[in-house]
């Protein structure tokens, strides 16, 4: 074994990525999701499709 695996080569160079572009972050909370489409829902419709199918009707509950 010689010296000079632990080396790096010269060849080899770090690349800068540089300054984060002007975007906004795409972080959402964990409460929220996004759609196929890309929009930013509430809620699931998955929730409100298996409500629908449910075979015991649940009623909304409302404060």
């Amino acid at each position: 074994m010689s010296g000079q695996e632990d080396t790096v080569s010269p060849q080899v160079s770090l690349v800068d990525p540089g300054t984060p572009p002007d975007l906004p972050c795409r972080r959402v909370p964990p409460t929220s999701y996004r759609c196929a489409c890309g929009r930013l829902r509430e809620r699931c419709v998955r929730l409100a499709v298996r409500a629908l199918w449910a075979p015991i009707r649940i009623a909304p509950t409302r404060a």
